[in-house]
């Protein structure tokens, strides 16, 4: 759980500062930060009520910035119940 929030987190704020300090980031990255986020969908699922709530309202936070700083892109089919799959960033990195 703490690499893959870490992982989330720190996507969301390469975002947030438009790439910095390099401006760029490899699509390759994206990728494994979606996956990032995937897994902390799982931990939620499955994290005792205890620990889920805590979890959820951290994940949450993060997901309005990833929102803010990103734009809708065509629904892929396996992709349509991770919606964080459907977005690009506004400003490409790569």
């Amino acid at each position: 759980m703490r690499y893959d929030l870490y992982v989330w987190e720190r996507l969301v704020r390469r975002l947030e500062t438009d790439w910095a300090p390099c401006g760029r980031y490899r699509e390759d990255l994206f990728h494994r930060d979606l996956k990032a986020r995937d897994a902390l969908e799982q931990l939620i699922r499955e994290a005792g009520e205890a620990y889920a709530g805590a979890l959820r309202e951290v994940v949450t936070r993060l997901d309005r910035i990833f929102t803010a700083y990103t734009d809708t892109k065509p629904v892929r089919d396996e992709e349509k119940g991770r919606w964080w799959w459907n977005r690009v960033p506004r400003r490409t990195p790569w």
